[in-house]
């Protein structure tokens, strides 16, 4: 791999060693030493998701960079479609420096206080209000309605033999589908803390677009929502009990104030983007359970999708959305 790199990527002669990064549910990520760049390239073999599509993630990132007033994202350079030269196609971006965080908060969001986590949040819901402000032909995709994009995940449910309940829910949402805030909008897809990159509390950039499509910015918020445990609810990430963490009405009135839309049907997309997580659960139960890999995650998945789906309803009746019995 490291001599093919050399030849075919501009400034490939200064590569000194590929190393492996902490790996994604979607793609392999390598840190290119020397040129100081990560290559990120499409799964070689079976994938959590049905598609990850790296010329299409190559022109969101670009879209997005260029424009004024967007969130912050890592420049892209090289993007190779020839498959010879380390068997997947690939991508370069630009090595952003910082951290994330997603179940072990670190040391400056621990300490920082609760002015630390105000900010945090603060930038955290700005970055998605940006992105929602963004005009929607930047992603260069067809929109999707909220139906639509219930029936995408309801096939990816199928596709991974999901539980019953879950498949049941996803055809309600698709069939009697959430009302809309608008015109559609450029919508990030994954927009959980874990993707957004931190130099001690300030953001440096929003990171992995596998999700992203044009929408309805409702689906962000909702999934953002999701993210927050009810009132005496475990199994959630940890930084959301720092003294300063935004309550859930926060997250709502700064959406709204930034976007100038009404987040009155959010419920049903909290409900949607945790469908959208329980369908992922489900395809990685699945290719544990039949060798198609091994990763330690999916078989703890195997204990947490049926918990996730009790969520669910959780959400449902704290939310007074109705979902099938």
């Amino acid at each position: 791999m490291l001599e093919a790199l050399r030849q075919r990527i501009d400034g490939g002669e200064r590569i000194t060693a590929v190393r492996p990064l902490t790996a994604g549910h979607s793609n392999q990520t390598y840190l290119l030493e020397g040129l100081d760049r990560v290559l990120q390239a499409e799964p070689r073999g079976p994938a959590l998701m049905r598609t990850y599509d790296v010329a299409r993630l190559h022109a969101i990132c670009t879209g997005v960079g260029r424009q004024a007033g967007g969130p912050p994202v890592p420049a892209v350079f090289d993007l190779v479609a020839d498959t010879s030269v380390i068997g997947t196609r690939f991508l370069v971006m630009e090595r952003c420096r910082g951290d994330s965080t997603e179940w072990h908060p670190p040391a400056w969001m621990q300490e920082g206080g609760a002015p630390r986590q105000d900010r945090v949040c603060r930038q955290w819901i700005g970055a998605v209000a940006e992105l929602h402000a963004l005009p929607a032909s930047t992603f260069g995709d067809a929109a999707r309605t909220p139906a639509d994009q219930a029936v995408h995940w309801l096939e990816a449910a199928r596709w991974a033999a999901a539980p019953r309940r879950l498949l049941d829910l996803l055809d309600h949402l698709a069939t009697d589908p959430p009302g809309v805030s608008g015109p559609p909008a450029c919508v990030h897809g994954d927009a959980k803390l874990a993707n957004f990159l931190w130099d001690e509390g300030e953001l440096v950039a929003l990171l992995d677009w596998e999700m992203a499509h044009v929408g309805d910015p409702l689906y962000d918020l909702g999934y953002m929502l999701s993210l927050m445990p009810l009132p005496g609810q475990a199994g959630f990430p940890p930084y959301i009990a720092l003294p300063g963490w935004w309550t859930r009405e926060q997250v709502i009135d700064e959406w709204e104030r930034r976007t100038g839309r009404s987040a009155e049907a959010v419920g049903s997309y909290e409900l949607l983007g945790m469908a959208t997580i329980a369908a992922l659960f489900a395809r990685g139960v699945q290719m544990f359970q039949t060798g198609e890999s091994a990763d330690p995650r999916f078989e703890r998945w195997q204990r947490t999708l049926p918990w996730y789906l009790d969520a669910i309803d959780a959400r449902a009746r704290a939310t007074g959305t109705p979902v099938p019995a």
